[in-house]
């Protein structure tokens, strides 16, 4: 528990760090990816994504016109990650270099495309990166706000698809792969085409073969989607069968009925999961309460439980143990056997990094 070095950026950092290998990736307000060292926070390399350095407030806080809001994520030997929220201001997503942080391809087209618009009209509008970056053997997935998700072709960062429309108001922050198919907003849809398959109402979805890179709502999971829904986690599988339409008449669809269901004592703000189990983390059943349980997954079981100071939203496992942060600024750390540290010998490591970033 004792911190081991820290690292300063000019702006917030909003977006839990990529890791691969000995490397650690952040992108920040201030519009710069860093490339930080595990060992000790030092800094191997930067890169800032927009054009200039010009500075506008936003959240309270001075930052770059182009802030890093397209969260990073490491795919074999390139990292991607996305800047500017304003498609007439400029839209920047990157792919840059693991190890010298040199440029892959910059795709800076994306941000004005002339397309139909919610209300009817055509304009110029486009994709603007706004939550954590999936990515896989073709594309690089860009989640839009509230807008559906964008694609990008991995090899060249040409546009591949941008479903705007396809989710209404569903779209989000969150986006999840499994295999071919796109989890954002409770909507799925395919990878290639980005068109919908169906829906799944949920607070949370979880399902497998994608790691985590910081999306905590990304679980290995091979039965299907899990989520968490009215006190319930529940897991759900994928059925071509019929429901009613908005005016009663029966239609082909795409169904998702529960394979099992468990309801744990805390829930519906977080989970994650390893091996054979699952975190469920949140609000207790009593007011006022909250922490974590795990859930067997092979018992389909509760099989432990723990309360904790404030809501969990922020949920890690790695080394076998369970790394836990709240909204009252807490980061516990749960493991087999592992006493507290002593918080009277806990001393802070001088800051490393410190000060504005490098133009490079």
């Amino acid at each position: 528990g004792r911190e081991r070095w820290h690292a300063c950026t000019s702006a917030p950092v909003r977006f839990a760090p990529a890791v691969a290998g000995n490397r650690l990736f952040a992108a920040s307000d201030d519009g710069f990816i860093y490339c930080l060292s595990t060992a000790d926070g030092r800094m191997l390399w930067n890169r800032r994504a927009g054009p200039n350095h010009e500075l506008v407030m936003g959240n309270g806080f001075c930052v770059s016109r182009w802030p890093a809001r397209g969260g990073p994520v490491v795919l074999g030997d390139s990292v991607f990650f996305g800047a500017g929220i304003w498609p007439a201001e400029g839209v920047y997503i990157y792919a840059l270099d693991v190890a010298t942080g040199a440029v892959r391809w910059l795709n800076h087209d994306s941000g004005m495309l002339r397309m139909p618009q919610p209300h009817g009209d055509v304009a110029d509008s486009g994709i603007s990166a706004q939550g954590y970056l999936a990515a896989d053997s073709d594309r690089v997935y860009i989640p839009t706000g509230r807008a559906g998700p964008a694609a990008l072709k991995r090899k060249n960062g040409a546009l591949s698809w941008f479903s705007m429309h396809a989710h209404s108001y569903h779209g989000g922050s969150d986006l999840a792969l499994a295999g071919d198919i796109y989890y954002v907003g409770g909507q799925a849809g395919y990878t290639r085409t980005g068109s919908l398959r169906g829906a799944v109402r949920q607070e949370r979805v979880l399902q497998s073969t994608i790691p985590s890179y910081g999306l905590n709502t990304l679980v290995p999971l091979d039965s299907g989607p899990v989520h968490y829904d009215k006190g319930e986690v529940r897991s759900l599988r994928w059925e071509f069968g019929k429901k009613p339409d908005r005016k009663g008449k029966m239609v082909k669809a795409w169904l998702t009925p529960a394979n099992w269901t468990v309801t744990p004592p805390y829930g519906g703000a977080a989970m994650v999961a390893a091996a054979n189990v699952l975190v469920s983390a949140g609000p207790g059943r009593q007011e006022g309460t909250a922490g974590v349980c795990l859930i067997d997954l092979t018992e389909k079981r509760v099989s432990w439980e723990a309360s904790v100071d404030g809501i969990p939203y922020g949920l890690a496992i790695a080394d076998n143990r369970l790394y836990v942060s709240t909204d009252q600024g807490e980061l516990v750390c749960f493991g087999p056997g592992v006493a507290p540290p002593d918080s009277s010998a806990q001393t802070s490591a001088a800051p490393a990094g410190a000060g504005p970033p490098a133009a490079k």
